[in-house]
């Protein structure tokens, strides 16, 4: 069992259930990337172009935290069938889209609702799990983030290459559908919020949380720059079709699971600020190196970028339990802030990275994910206010 008996009933009943839930939900959003340049030579337009819808796209994150408030005052249940049935209507509509500006709109959409629902299933975490061993809790939930890459992208890969990527969006809004029906609307009414928190509440983020802020912006920044780029890569460089792209996901699925499993086990025992540190600067090298000759070579390029994500994974999910104590009492606010940073992140990244691509291949593109991976180390190790 990864949650003992010093977890309540409540918590080891119903974290399974969210998680496969996000893993439905994760695997719409990570479906993306891999799929651009199908996507951008069907439209007749340029990966870059692409790159500019995808950052359109992530801006919308900006709003979590100003949605955050409302969210304080919905069941934590209401906001998770909210962020998945918006989901759904984005990917049904863009399934029927037809050229790369509504195809920007839909994914505002799809963004939106995963928004809404991340920052529904952490608040929960946060409001019935004490801070003290809310990685481990947190760190199982995000399995659904690898799990999306291992088992998600590739059967809606496998669609793909059956039909076209429109089959595959149609299928992920099917499943996101019966996850909520099957996972989400069964959960029942919540008994009144806890809210585990430490410190007291001025309800208001101190100068002292910014270096976590800044830190999960850069985060983001650096993995973005790899993700919309490896599809294109592959591609490019080995020739790639969507099949093989799908085993190529599998494979970087395995080793963000195995990140995901690390954290449930390691980060409340080395602390979050430091985990955040340590997957960060395993990001370091694995870019460096991914920008030689090594990217050149299939088994090599894979393996790096695998240690890439891995160290991603592992400071992504560990940065949750430092956001969702950013505002004391208050977690869904924390959460929605981190949440806001980390699409700022994404949005900031996917424009030069696809254009550094076009103009001078993927190397360039890790040379930016490791600058912004460095950064994130190097603002960690300014005062932190929480551990």
């Amino acid at each position: 069992m990864l949650l003992d008996e010093s977890y309540s009933d409540d918590v080891r009943h119903n974290v399974p259930r969210i998680g496969l839930a996000r893993l439905s939900a994760t695997s719409m959003v990570r479906f993306t990337a891999p799929l651009l340049a199908s996507i951008a030579r069907d439209f007749h337009v340029s990966l870059a172009t692409l790159g500019v819808a995808v950052s359109i796209s992530e801006l919308v994150g900006l709003t979590t935290p100003l949605f955050s408030r409302r969210a304080e005052h919905w069941s934590r249940r209401r906001t998770m069938q909210v962020g998945l049935a918006t989901m759904a209507t984005g990917a049904l509509l863009i399934s029927a889209t037809r050229g790369p500006v509504t195809f920007a709109i839909f994914l505002i959409v799809i963004a939106l609702g995963k928004n809404t629902f991340d920052l529904g299933t952490n608040s929960w975490v946060s409001d019935n799990v004490p801070y003290e061993s809310r990685a481990r809790v947190i760190g199982i939930t995000e399995m659904s983030w690898s799990g999306g890459l291992l088992i998600g992208v590739p059967i809606l890969l496998v669609a793909v290459a059956l039909t076209n990527w429109r089959g595959g969006y149609f299928l992920a809004a099917v499943c996101v559908i019966v996850f909520l029906l099957v996972f989400i609307r069964p959960l029942g009414n919540e008994a009144p919020r806890t809210a585990h928190v430490t410190g007291v509440g001025t309800h208001g983020l101190s100068r002292s949380a910014i270096p976590t802020v800044a830190a999960v912006l850069l985060l983001m920044a650096a993995s973005q720059a790899g993700f919309v780029t490896f599809g294109s890569w592959l591609r490019d460089r080995f020739g790639f079709g969507d099949a093989a792209l799908g085993a190529v996901s599998f494979a970087l699925g395995l080793g963000e699971f195995g990140a995901s499993l690390s954290t449930s086990r390691f980060t409340d025992r080395w602390g979050k600020q430091r985990s955040v540190q340590r997957g960060a600067g395993l990001m370091v090298p694995c870019a460096l190196l991914l920008a030689t000759g090594l990217s050149a070579h299939l088994v090599s390029g894979v393996a790096l970028l695998m240690l890439f994500f891995f160290g991603f994974e592992f400071a992504i999910v560990s940065s949750i339990s430092l956001t969702s104590n950013l505002v004391p009492g208050l977690p869904a606010k924390g959460i929605g802030i981190g949440i806001g940073a980390a699409t700022l992140g994404r949005a900031l990244a996917a424009i030069p990275a696809t254009r550094l691509y076009d103009a001078h291949g993927f190397g360039a593109s890790m040379i930016l994910a490791a600058c912004c991976a460095a950064a994130c180390v190097g603002v960690l190790s300014l005062p932190q206010r929480h551990e």
